[in-house]
């Protein structure tokens, strides 16, 4: 993933027992193309930020809104 910042994020810190750093996107966009026959997607942010404690997916509605009802 690409994201577009003055500076270079720094991830937020590793979670225990992840094999993975969970992290939130914000303004994310997904190009596609074509290279040697084969589909690839190119991914881009705007910003990348640790997910608020409690803040699991809620279903149904637009991205952010899960996050927002469980602040």
């Amino acid at each position: 993933m690409k994201i577009a910042a003055e500076v270079q994020p720094v991830p937020p810190e590793a979670l225990p027992g992840l094999p993975f750093r969970p992290v939130v996107s914000e303004a994310l966009t997904a190009t596609a193309y074509e290279q040697n026959g084969r589909m690839q997607f190119s991914l881009r942010a705007k910003e990348m930020r640790a997910p608020r404690a409690g803040a699991g997916s809620r279903g149904g509605g637009k991205s952010g809104q899960s996050e927002q009802a469980a602040a």
